[in-house]
């Protein structure tokens, strides 16, 4: 399989739920047919915390609120250099969406990660 494109969110936009529309419609044209995602060091998948996570939530794509150790996990990977640097909202895929995707490779690197593998 050929990737043709890689398409990013902006999650830097002033209009975060202009951003999520925008980003949902291009998921909805392009479908894609492969995901490749990780799996968070306290369980969150495309940054939904288990938590929160909706099954039944419409939306593809939205804005979701960080904990700590998420944030924490930002700075740990070398994305930040300090908790106070990293945002505390990201733009997210849902669950939904993932699960309509036909191919999903899920990642768990590391031994930070190992207690998240074992939930």
């Amino acid at each position: 399989m050929k990737v043709a494109a890689f398409h990013g969110l902006d999650g830097q936009a002033k209009d975060l739920a202009a951003e999520c529309a925008r980003y949902a419609k291009l998921l909805h044209e392009q479908a894609p047919r492969l995901a490749i995602l990780g799996i968070g060091e306290n369980g969150h998948l495309a940054f939904i915390d288990p938590p929160v996570c909706n099954f039944q939530e419409p939306s593809d794509v939205r804005v979701v609120e960080l904990d700590e150790p998420c944030r924490r996990q930002q700075v740990n990977d070398g994305c930040f250099a300090s908790l106070e640097e990293v945002p505390r909202t990201a733009l997210s895929l849902t669950i939904p969406f993932l699960l309509r995707v036909p191919r999903i490779v899920a990642i768990v690197p590391g031994p930070a990660k190992r207690a998240a593998g074992l939930r």
